[in-house]
């Protein structure tokens, strides 16, 4: 029976993650880098000439034009890097999080190479992709073809609901950060120019195109979620067992209905759950990470799975919020998951 473990880093370990980089830094050699786009649908738009004309949308040559014809929609965009040489026996996925895009993955908001980086350089092809109506995956139009209208969040929301500070507008109107916080604070302004509109009904779009990622790939891999992008790949993990060899969530919040996945299809797929710190100063934090343990790692470790939880305050990794991959520390734990392949054998 594989159990839930809790890792406790020793005196050794603890001083190899938190001082010394990687011996695998030293450079790259790249085979390929590329794109392309997987899923999505025709769709049609048929109005009449009247209700076209109440539009009155105007082209780029100022004249009056109907959105009458045929779109691709539900499409989402992928990029990847492949070296000569590979030390992974998987290519490795990174599915970003709500109101952002892949980009979150490629270089953090004070300039230093990101996740991206980090484990190309530890062997790893890497696959990262813009979900459907984010980035360069394109949104469709609305009202048109999606029927409601985006959200996006406020600098306000963004800094309290990922755990950077108790609160953007403090006194003299300036941002109260929590202390001994990792985000690069003076870069706050440039992580959110990374925040994109977003639409809350597209998750069966969104579904449907990572399943048809998954199902174009010709090998397996394995996926690193974060936030809203764990909801996908939990369920990516059952629905495509065969497709799926590892999973990573960073910070997962959504809970799994367990009435529609049988979680025992993941039991062979090794999982690893990573929250950050400052979790009881945003309570429903503590009410969403409760959530994933009573719907995912719980049950999937009575069936026995195998799981790893980790708390990254209790093993002496302090002060990440919910953005922990972009992070001043962001190496620290994207070499704790490159230990957590390695021991699952996710490595040749």
């Amino acid at each position: 029976m594989k159990n839930l473990v809790v890792i406790v880093l020793s005196v050794v370990l603890g001083t190899s993650l938190l001082f010394i980089r990687p011996s695998y830094a030293a450079g790259l050699a790249v085979k390929e880098i590329g794109s392309f786009y997987v899923g999505g649908e025709s769709v049609n738009i048929d109005m009449s000439e009247e209700e076209a004309k109440k539009l009155n949308l105007i082209d780029s040559t100022g004249k009056v034009y109907s959105p009458n014809g045929t779109y691709e929609t539900g499409q989402m965009y992928v990029n990847y890097v492949l070296l000569k040489k590979t030390k992974a026996k998987y290519p490795l996925m990174m599915w970003h999080g709500g109101g952002l895009c892949g980009s979150t993955y490629e270089t953090t908001p004070d300039g230093r190479p990101g996740w991206q980086m980090f484990f190309l350089k530890a062997g790893h092809d890497v696959y990262i992709s813009d979900s459907v109506e984010r980035g360069r995956s394109g949104f469709s139009m609305s009202p048109y073809i999606f029927k409601t209208q985006p959200q996006a969040r406020s600098k306000e929301e963004m800094w309290t609901l990922f755990r950077i500070g108790s609160e953007y507008n403090g006194p003299a109107g300036k941002p109260v950060a929590f202390p001994g916080t990792q985000f690069p604070l003076e870069y706050f302004d440039q992580f959110a120019k990374q925040g994109v509109p977003r639409w809350t009904d597209t998750d069966p779009l969104i579904y449907a195109a990572y399943l048809k990622y998954l199902d174009r790939m010709t090998t397996p891999s394995v996926v690193i979620a974060h936030s809203q992008g764990c909801k996908f790949a939990m369920q990516a993990a059952i629905d495509r067992p065969d497709k799926v060899k590892g999973v990573i969530l960073l910070e997962p919040y959504t809970p799994l209905d367990i009435k529609k996945f049988d979680i025992t299809r993941m039991k062979e797929t090794p999982l690893l759950v990573i929250y950050g710190d400052f979790l009881p100063n945003y309570p429903a934090w503590v009410k969403w990470a409760r959530s994933i343990k009573d719907t995912l790692t719980d049950p999937l470790i009575k069936a026995g799975g195998d799981v790893t939880w980790v708390d990254l305050p209790s093993v002496g990794i302090k002060g990440n919020g919910h953005e922990l991959y972009l992070e001043k520390n962001s190496d620290v734990i994207a070499q704790f998951v490159q230990d957590w392949m390695t021991e699952h054998k996710l490595m040749k």
